[in-house]
């Protein structure tokens, strides 16, 4: 379950380092968007055949650090808030 606290950066516009063990024993860490699904499990973005798929399927120790987008005063991004 995922704590009260932590929903929030999930259901905004969010990112994470995904951090996964490489076949040489040594840190794979990647950036990907994050959600989660019904407050339950963290939910990563990849592919099957992607290097952190294989990676995990591997070796299940893993780790996230996750962030959000700051909004502006629209609600938007800031680099959505800027002109071209």
């Amino acid at each position: 379950m995922i704590p009260e606290s932590h929903v929030d950066i999930l259901e905004a516009e969010s990112y994470a380092h995904f951090a996964t063990v490489g076949p040489d024993g040594l840190p794979h860490v990647t950036p990907v968007w994050v959600d989660h699904e019904n407050r339950e499990h963290v939910l990563v973005n990849t592919a099957r055949g992607q290097r952190k798929e294989r990676n995990v399927r591997a070796n299940p120790r893993r780790s996230a650090s996750a962030w959000s987008t700051p909004t502006t005063r629209t609600g938007t991004s800031p680099s959505a808030a800027r002109p071209s």
